[in-house]
C-alpha cells in the first residue's frame, strides 16, 4: 500500500508541474479550475501518505480521477490539438439543451 501511495504522489506531482506550465503558457479559466480540483487531489494523498491511513474507495477513486486521470485526458487533448474551453462550453451547451426537455 505504501508503494502505491508513493507511486501517487510522484505521478500527481509530474501532473500538477506540468498543468502549471500549461496553465502559464495559456493561462485561460479551465486550467486554473483544474489545477485546483488537482491540488485538492494531490494534498489528499499527502494527507494519506503521512498519516499512514487508508481512505475509502469512494475517497480513493475521486483523488484519482482528479488528480490523475483528468489531467492525462486534458493533455492527450491539448496535443491533437483540441481547444479545451471549446469542449466545455460544447459539453455545457449539450447538458443545458437536456435538462429544457
Amino acid at each position: 500500500m505504501i508503494v502505491e501511495k508513493i507511486i501517487f504522489t510522484i505521478i500527481a506531482t509530474y501532473l500538477l508541474i506540468a498543468m502549471i506550465f500549461k496553465l502559464i503558457k495559456k493561462a485561460d479559466k479551465i486550467h486554473i479550475s483544474i489545477i485546483l480540483l488537482q491540488a485538492l487531489g494531490f494534498i489528499l494523498g499527502l494527507i494519506e501518505l503521512i498519516s499512514n491511513s487508508n481512505f475509502n474507495i469512494f475517497i480513493k477513486t475521486l483523488m484519482y480521477l482528479i488528480s490523475i486521470i483528468i489531467p492525462i485526458a486534458v493533455i492527450i487533448l491539448e496535443q491533437k490539438g483540441k481547444d479545451l474551453m471549446e469542449i466545455f462550453y460544447m459539453l455545457l451547451a449539450k447538458f443545458y439543451e437536456m435538462t429544457r426537455k
